[in-house]
């Protein structure tokens, strides 16, 4: 009886996320789909590097990148921030001198116009509620 609920459920949790659109979930992400160099309206530039390192133009600002006067540096991971196994990525950065830690940034895969993309993380609900970032051409 267990396992024709546990099926029951699962049959009723499939069709939920057919009609919600699917999972917040994008495509997995792998070294090689995101090292290099991405790009978001208002010049924004991110380029992810080999080793986990980064070096973006933007600032971190309350959950999102806004374009900053100065290039900063910092980590990058793999994370589960989509729902799924290496969806995300946490853009942690490097702190200032003489500065405080700034909050890190998520980002989760996503696909536009069949291309790869990443997204500042924003509602659950709504992952990609945020602007996109598209890998650069080159």
């Amino acid at each position: 009886m267990r396992s024709r609920s546990a099926l029951l459920l699962c049959g009723i949790a499939a069709l939920g996320l057919a009609t919600c659109g699917g999972s917040a979930s994008g495509p997995e992400l792998s070294d090689r789909k995101v090292v290099g160099t991405w790009e978001a309206p208002g010049e924004i530039t991110v380029v992810l590097k080999d080793g986990g390192r980064f070096s973006t133009n933007a600032v971190p600002a309350s959950g999102a990148l806004d374009r900053g006067g100065v290039d900063r540096e910092g980590t990058w991971k793999f994370t589960d921030t989509g729902n799924a196994r290496h969806t995300g990525l946490e853009l942690r950065f490097d702190i200032p001198v003489g500065g405080s830690e700034p909050y890190p940034i998520d980002l989760v895969s996503a696909e536009k116009d069949g291309k790869l993309s990443l997204c500042v993380y924003g509602e659950p609900d709504d992952p990609c509620s945020g602007y996109l970032l598209a890998k650069a051409a080159g």
